[in-house]
């Protein structure tokens, strides 16, 4: 490695200045649209399949998620048109809900086109997911519209087929037919965290998706604190908290009241 270079890398990568992991961050989102771009101009003819356009869809979405968490880390401007009084607001807890996203897509992208090479499955788990999408939306469309209507009976045969097609996979029909009637109980309950694991088909939490994916062990428990920042929890409070009152976490417990 390039003498330069390998500072520069040990710098971005151990270096704890908030600058300095910044600029780390911009680096990795400027690589991953520097990988996509191509990939979206060379995707043409047969290449550019229902399949593959996902992919690069699903892929874009992780890295788009980055630009929003750049701009939000800077904080945003809040000025009271009551008062006067300007502030930068830096709340943690969309920061949060995008990262755990970006944490969604990359998992989900890995367990289908990545932890295998066996085309019969990751076709059998693209259409898994699809029907979950699919589903999904059948529950939102408007049943006196007619529009709506067309559009969910269009999508309704498209899942019919789709299951059809899951029904003839190679790998599903290596599943004894217990096994069979569960993977249908997933997909009629719109579950698409299905993983392909020593030859068996199993459905994971989505925080045992993330793992699942090969990430480093220091990244393990980073999924669940970030759903606990995303939800109403207390630690997103203390988190929250902090940013407003230099000692919020050193209020003393008080007793209550009759006791």
């Amino acid at each position: 490695m390039n003498t330069n270079l390998a500072v520069d890398f040990f710098r971005l990568l151990i270096n704890g200045e908030k600058d300095d992991k910044i600029e780390a961050y911009h680096r990795v989102i400027d690589s991953a649209f520097k990988i996509l771009s191509p990939v979206h101009q060379k995707t043409v003819g047969n290449l550019r399949n229902y399949q593959n356009q996902d992919a690069m869809i699903l892929f874009q979405m992780a890295i788009s998620k980055g630009l929003a968490i750049q701009t939000l880390i800077n904080g945003v401007q809040y000025k009271n048109r009551e008062t006067g009084s300007s502030n930068t607001i830096l709340d943690p807890t969309p920061i949060a809900a995008l990262t755990r996203t970006q944490f969604e897509a990359f998992s989900t992208f890995h367990n289908i086109y990545n932890s295998s090479t066996d085309q019969n499955v990751i076709n059998l788990l693209h259409d898994i997911w699809v029907i979950a999408g699919l589903k999904e939306r059948q529950k939102g469309f408007d049943s006196e519209h007619p529009e709506h209507l067309i559009k969910a009976q269009k999508e309704k045969d498209k899942i019919e087929k789709l299951i059809i097609r899951v029904k003839e996979n190679p790998i599903f029909l290596n599943e004894a037919k217990e096994k069979q009637d569960k993977i249908i109980e997933w997909i009629n309950k719109r579950k698409f965290e299905i993983s392909y694991r020593n030859n068996k088909l199993v459905l994971l939490p989505h925080i045992d998706m993330f793992i699942n994916a090969g990430v480093n062990k220091m990244f393990e428990n980073q999924y669940s604190m970030l759903s606990w920042f995303v939800h109403p929890s207390n630690l997103s409070v203390m988190q929250f908290g902090q940013m407003f009152e230099k000692n919020f976490n050193q209020v003393e417990l008080l007793p209550l009241s009759g006791h």
